[in-house]
């Protein structure tokens, strides 16, 4: 079995994230002013499965919310998705959004990002006999959120991986992984691990699995950039609230694999 490592795309938001934890850094020193408040939230999962005798891949799905993510403000979010069959069977996904919000002429600064992806692999088994599948799931959430001044300003994020199978002769579905992490102010937060095991497939029968990555993050900031200007904390209460509304939509979101053909 094939383990598969990080993508090139995953090394790159994790170099964005970095990136940000340095100006926090520098933004501490005297005489340096910088974003006021930012975000990261990156998720990556990749699935490998073996099929056993008489099993046969009936294909693979990919839904990129790409085109249909959200972002507001000085935000981005892109995902990286591939699905391949009857070769290695695997799925690989990598999402990311990443946002910063800072001090305006206005007084109120905010951005926020969304983006989410499935993908999915069904198979069938035409054997005779029950057969196994075996399955290598691989995921990783990392979620980071900064702010100068939580009077003014606020911030948040979060990335959710969910893995499972689908009996389509029972309708019967199983999340095997549902690994969420949720930042509603500064810090830092991240999870990897993997999942290795197998299903059984009796004969005639087909096997499903679905794979969605989640991320999402808003950054508000209602300081002024001008020295004799007031921040004012009650618009802050009140986008912070809609931001978050837009995340809890964005949030959870379960796709089902394809039913077979």
């Amino acid at each position: 079995m094939t383990l598969l490592r990080f993508s090139s795309g995953s090394q790159a938001l994790r170099g964005v994230a970095a990136a940000t934890l340095c100006v926090a850094l520098l933004s501490t020193l005297p005489g340096i002013a910088l974003g006021a408040a930012s975000f990261n939230a990156l998720g990556f999962a990749s699935l490998t499965v073996i099929p056993g005798a008489g099993v046969i891949p009936l294909g693979g799905s990919i839904d990129d919310d790409t085109a249909d993510s959200i972002t507001i403000g000085n935000a981005s979010a892109q995902v990286i998705a591939d699905t391949v069959l009857a070769f290695d069977d695997f799925t690989l996904q990598d999402a990311g959004v990443s946002g910063e919000a800072l001090p305006s002429a206005t007084g109120v600064s905010s951005a926020f990002a969304a983006v989410s992806s499935s993908t999915s692999l069904t198979f069938r088994n035409t054997g005779p006999e029950i057969a196994n599948l075996d399955y290598l799931f691989d995921y990783s959430a990392d979620v980071f959120a900064l702010l100068d001044d939580p009077t003014f300003d606020a911030v948040g994020a979060s990335a959710q991986v969910l893995f499972g199978t689908i009996d389509f002769g029972t309708g019967l579905q199983t999340t095997l992984v549902d690994e969420l992490l949720e930042l509603v102010t500064a810090g830092t937060d991240g999870a990897f691990d993997s999942l290795q095991g197998n299903t059984t497939v009796a004969p005639g029968a087909a096997v499903g699995f679905f794979v969605d990555v989640a991320v999402d993050g808003f950054a508000l900031s209602t300081e002024l950039d001008e020295p004799t200007g007031a921040p004012v904390p009650a618009t802050l209460a009140l986008l912070g609230g809609g931001l978050l509304g837009l995340t809890l939509v964005r949030r959870g979101r379960r796709r089902a694999a394809p039913g077979p053909v």
